[in-house]
């Protein structure tokens, strides 16, 4: 399946977290749960540089998305996605527009709204993750999966 077919871009836009799987250079796995959005054909999620899944893509490397659907009404299964990711350093404006509008503005999540009367408490917590990058992932195949 590819990303742009019907049934993938519905379970995305019905997909609040992903869960991205990455390697760490001593070959350790690990899973790091993140908001995302798609820009431009590619998945982008944002996180710290420090973070495991940030450290562990110095270079272009394989990953694996998983994607829930958590706002889907049959959800029966899970979305994953094979790609490569690389970093990004620094937020660019369009991608912070679109978290923006996904997940402050959106109406499951309004109530986080008064979040950004407390900006400094956010600001402090992403900064224990290091300078704020993206998660840029060029998606190569989709598929759903079944779930116990």
């Amino acid at each position: 399946m590819q990303l742009e077919e019907a049934a993938v871009r519905q379970f995305l836009a019905c997909s609040m977290v992903a869960q991205i799987a990455v390697r760490s250079r001593q070959g350790e796995p690990h899973l790091t749960p993140l908001w995302f959005v798609r820009h431009g054909g590619r998945i982008c999620l944002a996180t710290g540089g420090k973070t495991p899944a940030a450290r562990s893509l110095t270079a272009p490397s394989a990953v694996v998305l998983l994607f829930y659907g958590e706002r889907a009404r049959n959800r029966g299964g899970a979305l994953r996605v094979h790609g490569r990711g690389r970093i990004i350093h620094g937020v660019p404006w369009p991608i912070r527009l679109r978290i923006a509008a996904k997940y402050y503005l959106s109406s499951p999540t309004r109530g986080l709204l008064p979040l950004f009367s407390r900006l400094r408490l956010l600001k402090g917590y992403y900064a224990r993750g290091g300078t704020a990058v993206v998660i840029d992932v060029v998606p190569e195949t989709a598929e759903f999966i079944p779930l116990p």
